[in-house]
């Protein structure tokens, strides 16, 4: 029995769909066909990252810069044209923007093996009776928090996600340090009296309330029934408008200061520019954008949100393509710094219309 490595990899795209190929073993037609994930051998003195971004660049076309993390490893025996191996397997999760696959890079064997490819969508995989590679792919989706999300559907269940974890997300009084320190450096720009819009202002927690309590006026939105419900309890000192934040209308030069926390990572990418844009004209001179976006691109949802029932979905630009739309938008960044939030990392960025 022939032993090697393999190292595979699970791609999934924006809509939390997966790629996969459909092939058999020529050797042995009335085996029939399963599905299976990019992947492939290690080669003799080839690290298995090195070999996952490998397989996936001939197999797929597309260039794998960011590796995840090994989320499976697995130990099987089968046979391939009569050969019997004794495999070990890592198996790499990878986030991507959905793209067609190119086969310029397929080998012969490939070409013999492969029938068909095709993206599957979480439901799909929970549904089918055809054979997946690896068994129990669906279950691991899910204990990734990894499901599909229809683009139709996306701020609805946005909206939905945050109606369900409210008070989880947030408490009454509860501040998070790094919002502490944010609100106190924002508070250290503002003159007397300032007009500070909260985009994304969930319960008014604690942003709305700080910022009213040091004598400034706020006006908060948020699409979500039970934020805005809440807020309007908890800080009743300030204006609170249920809107989606890529639908609102203000006068040119009408807020001194713009502070949007983790909540243009909810919207659309083809959303996320106009908004900026938007902004900097709400800004008047000399007015501060204080902003949570994404650090690496990456779109996604999670299932269990916070630990509970809800879905959640989110779509990040890097912070190249962030501070490209600032710019162009007119706005001058003036500090940019980072915050590790569970498996990943958000940029913090603050920004000056001159």
């Amino acid at each position: 029995m022939q032993r090697r490595r393999a190292a595979r990899v699970i791609l999934v795209d924006e809509s939390g769909a997966v790629l996969l190929f459909r092939g058999g073993d020529p050797a042995r037609p009335a085996a029939g066909t399963w599905w299976f994930t990019p992947g492939g051998a290690v080669e003799s003195g080839e690290l298995a990252e090195t070999a996952a971004k490998r397989e996936v660049r001939e197999e797929t076309g597309l260039e794998v810069t960011d590796l995840g993390p090994v989320v499976l490893c697995r130990q099987v025996e089968y046979e391939f044209e009569g050969t019997q191996f004794s495999q070990a397997e890592d198996y790499f999760l990878v986030r991507c923007e959905h793209f067609d696959i190119s086969d310029s890079g397929w080998t012969d064997g490939e070409r013999r093996v492969v029938e068909a490819c095709g993206w599957w969508s979480c439901e799909a995989l929970r549904s089918t009776k055809e054979t997946v590679y690896p068994d129990g792919l669906a279950t691991l989706l899910k204990e990734l928090g990894i499901s599909t999300v229809d683009s139709r559907d996306r701020r609805a269940v946005v909206r939905e996600g945050y109606n369900r974890v409210s008070t989880t997300y947030r408490g009454d009084s509860e501040t998070p340090p790094e919002h502490r320190l944010w609100i106190r450096e924002l508070l250290d720009h503002l003159g007397e009296k300032a007009e500070v819009l909260d985009l994304g202002c969930g319960c008014g927690i604690p942003v709305a309330r700080d910022l009213t309590g040091a004598g400034h006026h706020v006006t908060g939105v948020d699409f979500s029934d039970v934020q805005i419900a809440r807020a309007k309890q908890l800080v009743p000192t300030a204006d609170f408008v249920k809107a989606d934040i890529t639908a609102l209308e203000f006068g040119a030069a009408a807020f001194d200061a713009v502070v949007c926390l983790y909540a243009i990572i909810h919207l659309p990418l083809e959303a996320q520019a106009p908004l900026i844009g938007n902004i900097a004209g709400w800004l008047r001179p000399g007015g501060r954008l204080l902003l949570t976006a994404g650090d690496t691109a990456w779109t996604g949802a999670e299932d269990g949100w916070l630990g509970g029932d809800a879905q959640m979905w989110w779509s990040h630009a890097d912070r190249a393509t962030y501070r490209g739309w600032l710019g162009a938008a007119g706005l001058e960044i003036t500090s940019e710094g980072s915050i590790r939030e569970g498996l990943g990392v958000h940029s913090v960025i603050w920004a000056l219309r001159p």
